[in-house]
């Protein structure tokens, strides 16, 4: 299974790099989301994780980012947001899961598994609702 990770770039390689690689994924490590997004285009991407330096707003733009470019793996956010205003924003915006920068080894690799079982589920779709209007 091969997993994007998203690190900045002054923090790469990242903690989490040496956890999945010992789980036995294969990794892709990018440090922008411009880069992130080309190499998730050019490969194929199982699940991709974001691990910025800080809670920002820049985390939110990734995720808003990469939903926008139709890339549809199953997207973990790693983060010490406390605000959960903002952990509301990253889901809405297409996060599928979000874990607070102390995470456990395992937590990780128990959402990852789980995201990657149902991942084949996980494609856009467009919701019409019917109010019996003929639409």
């Amino acid at each position: 299974m091969t997993i994007l990770l998203l690190c900045q770039a002054d923090r790469l390689p990242c903690q989490t790099a040496s956890l999945l690689r010992n789980a036995g994924f294969t990794l892709i490590e990018t440090g922008s989301a411009g880069e992130a997004i080309r190499q998730a285009q050019a490969h194929a991407i199982d699940a991709a994780i974001v691990e910025p330096a800080l809670s920002s707003p820049d985390e939110l733009s990734i995720v808003r980012e990469i939903r926008q470019q139709n890339l549809w793996f199953p997207l973990i956010v790693i983060s010490r947001c406390e605000r959960w205003s903002h952990i509301s924003d990253l889901l809405t915006a297409g996060a599928d899961e979000y874990l607070d920068e102390a995470f456990s080894r395992t937590t990780l690799l128990d959402k990852l598994e789980k995201l990657l079982r149902y991942s084949h589920l996980r494609q856009p779709r467009e919701l019409r609702l019917n109010a019996g209007f003929g639409i």
